[in-house]
């Protein structure tokens, strides 16, 4: 893959010679799971963060996830648009309408590819977490539609109905896949609350183990996880048990500002100094 920018600052992707036309284009080319320090707002932080990790690894599986949200966002933005209009002039009503038959179509497709994503995840998930302590976690997902009713559809356009008095109080559309989140529990208590910074970053670090499983059960193949001081606020135990189950992958690139220690890690390793690379 190749990106180059002209002379006005213009973007150009070229995968293998060939010009790519956007750069959504690419997403799924190569599965990559990423953990970073501040992915510990996946278990510490508010739902944004959870859908944002639906949002980007069933991408790389789903070529046409992303569109979906593309149209879902579309429809969203006109449909909170009108209900501010409509509560100053009840005209728009039938344009309503009109997005609300979108918002269903697409809030329905990604209602359902993340239930299937969670669904996935859950059991691997919470199986890597036991390898950092005794505690039990419990992972689910908790959609503003129940996923119970065969017809996801008919579900939204229901809760659609009923919410709408109140939407058009508050000018915002309350119902959608935009107000979706995980429930991540530890011992039965919500860990966002009452889990330790270390209990986080493992329950994190499970749920990103979890969404490699995933990857690697699509026709992305090998999966390559990129790990940046992910052994922060993990005690030896825990980093000894990180170390263990990244023994066993085939692709890990890992950053740290420190030494790894006498771990047992088989691995080449690169020292950046002074501006310069070295193999050790």
């Amino acid at each position: 893959m190749t990106i180059r920018f002209d002379s006005v600052g213009r973007k150009k992707i070229l995968l293998d010679g060939i010009k790519t036309i956007r750069a959504g284009e690419l997403v799924g080319t190569l599965a990559a799971v990423f953990i970073f320090p501040e992915d510990i707002e996946l278990t510490a932080g508010p739902s944004t963060h959870h859908r944002q990790f639906f949002d980007l690894y069933i991408s790389q599986a789903n070529k046409g996830y992303i569109d979906w949200l593309g149209s879902f966002q579309k429809a969203l933005t006109q449909r909170n648009r009108l209900l501010k209009e409509i509560s100053r002039d009840s005209s728009g009503q039938r344009q309503l309408e009109a997005w609300d038959e979108l918002l269903i179509e697409e809030g329905a497709k990604i209602v359902a590819a993340r239930k299937t994503f969670v669904d996935s995840i859950t059991g691997i998930s919470e199986s890597f977490y036991k390898e950092f302590d005794n505690n039990i976690l419990k992972i689910s997902y908790s959609p503003k539609v129940a996923t119970a009713e065969s017809d996801i559809k008919s579900a939204i356009a229901k809760l659609l109905k009923l919410y709408r008095p109140r939407e058009l109080r508050a000018g915002l559309t309350l119902v959608g896949p935009h107000r979706d989140k995980l429930e991540i529990n530890l011992n039965g208590r919500p860990i966002r609350h009452y889990g330790s910074r270390g209990q986080k970053r493992c329950a994190m670090i499970a749920l990103k183990l979890g969404a490699a499983e995933y990857l690697s059960q699509t026709d992305n193949g090998d999966v390559i996880l990129i790990l940046d001081e992910a052994f922060a606020e993990l005690d030896q135990i825990k980093s000894r048990a990180l170390m263990e189950i990244l023994a066993g992958k085939r692709q890990v690139f890992m950053a740290t500002a420190g030494m790894f220690g006498d771990m047992g890690l088989k691995a080449e390793r690169f020292t950046i100094s002074n501006g310069k690379i070295s193999q050790e």
